[in-house]
Formats: C-alpha cells, sequence, structure tokens
C-alpha cells in the first residue's frame, strides 16, 4: 500500500512494465479520491516513438473515449490546451471559472459530464 509520495516514487523506479507502472499510479490516485484517470501524450514524443493521443493509458469508459476520438475532441478539449499554457497542476472546474470556454469547449465539458466524467485534475510534464 502507498502511503507517501517518496513511497510512491520509489516503488514505481522499481517496475519496468508500464501496465504495472500504470495499476500502481491508478491505486495511488484512487486513495487519493479520484476513481477514473487519463495518461495522453499531448505532444510526440519521437525519444519513445510514440505519437500524440488521447487515452495512452486510461480506465476512462470505452465508449467516452471511442466517442472523444469520433468527434475529434483532441483538437477542442480546453484541459490539454491549458495543459499547453501552465506547468501547474489545475482542475476542471478552475477551467471553467477562469476562461471563457469556446462552444466547442464546452461541447466536450458537458460530453465529459454526461460520461459521468465530473471533475479532473490536469497537468503537464515537459520531458520528452
Amino acid at each position: 500500500m502507498i502511503v507517501s509520495v517518496d513511497q510512491f516514487i520509489e516503488e514505481s523506479n522499481r517496475l519496468d512494465d508500464s501496465d504495472k507502472l500504470f495499476e500502481l499510479y491508478k491505486n495511488a490516485m484512487e486513495k487519493l479520491g479520484y476513481d477514473r484517470i487519463v495518461y495522453s501524450l499531448i505532444t510526440d514524443h519521437q525519444s519513445m516513438n510514440k505519437k500524440s493521443g488521447h487515452g495512452i493509458m486510461a480506465n476512462y469508459p470505452e465508449d467516452w473515449l471511442k466517442y472523444y476520438e469520433e468527434k475529434s475532441y483532441g483538437h477542442k478539449d480546453p484541459v490539454p490546451k491549458q495543459a499547453f499554457k501552465t506547468n501547474n497542476i489545475f482542475t476542471w472546474d478552475q477551467i471553467a471559472k477562469t476562461r471563457d470556454l469556446e462552444e466547442e469547449e464546452k461541447e466536450v465539458m458537458n460530453g465529459a459530464r454526461e460520461a459521468n466524467l465530473l471533475d479532473g485534475v490536469g497537468h503537464s510534464d515537459s520531458w520528452s
């Protein structure tokens, strides 16, 4: 059981399997009250030979991820847009409160709520 950030880092550094690492991360986030998580590459990562994409690792509902892709929400989603603007952690709720969302951004956020994704936390990591 993970009880501290230091312990999470130590345990994650021992893992060499991305699925196990995601499971460790998912369990740690669940202990903080987050039941759904997604890890996305919002830029290409040539060092890993990975293209950008939403839902690289996720426990989001499959039907939502499929719908998100079908609607091309990756280009409309205000969450990755916010991640490019700041190095700080932010909540989805803060985005709605601090920005005038465009109609297509509202569509994404409303669709997420309808998929029972009510709020979330975002951040970016600039290493590649």
